[in-house]
């Protein structure tokens, strides 16, 4: 796998787990920014998140109840593997990830008919055998979503992809 799919594939992973919140270790203390825990016994523990991280919901191999399908919505004969939607004040966080042994230009194709047809934008894109990702933009630039592929890890013939992103949690 050449350096750039392998970034991608990490990128993508990232992005899922961000928008999941996979990546929260379960605590509900956060750091205090400027301290260092390692080697300083005398610094004040960490306080208290001001508020509590937004309820995430999340599906593993479907779509969750309540999901905009009308904007992201299932690519046809693929696998969905994942859903995530979280609403945090005025934005939502959405993502839909899933495996195909369709094309990378079939995914974005697709996804970029959905999202040109409810106004997004097409702000950049980069393209290389089964790796792409392609970013769009609505409300000046308030809403962003992104249509990312990449290679399968364990199987040459699919691929995965993610949509995922921001959006006014009135949309």
């Amino acid at each position: 796998m050449t350096y750039a799919r392998r970034l991608t594939v990490a990128c993508c992973l990232a992005v899922g787990l961000a928008l999941t919140g996979c990546g929260n270790s379960g605590s509900d203390e956060q750091p205090s920014p400027g301290t260092e825990s390692a080697g300083s016994e005398s610094a004040a523990p960490s306080a208290p998140a001001e508020s509590e991280a937004a309820p995430t919901d999340s599906m593993v191999d479907g779509v969750i109840e309540g999901f905009p399908t009308d904007l992201i919505p299932e690519f046809p004969g693929s696998k969905t593997t994942s859903t995530a939607d979280t609403a945090e004040g005025d934005i939502r966080k959405l993502s839909l990830s899933g495996t195909t042994d369709k094309s990378a230009k079939d995914v974005v194709d697709f996804y970029a008919g959905k999202l040109e047809d409810a106004g997004f934008k097409k702000v950049s894109s980069t393209e290389e055998d089964k790796t792409a990702t392609t970013v769009y933009s609505r409300s000046d630039g308030v809403e962003l979503l992104t249509v990312t592929t990449a290679p399968h890890p364990d199987d040459d013939k699919m691929l995965v992809f993610t949509v995922g992103g921001e959006i006014k949690a009135d949309k």
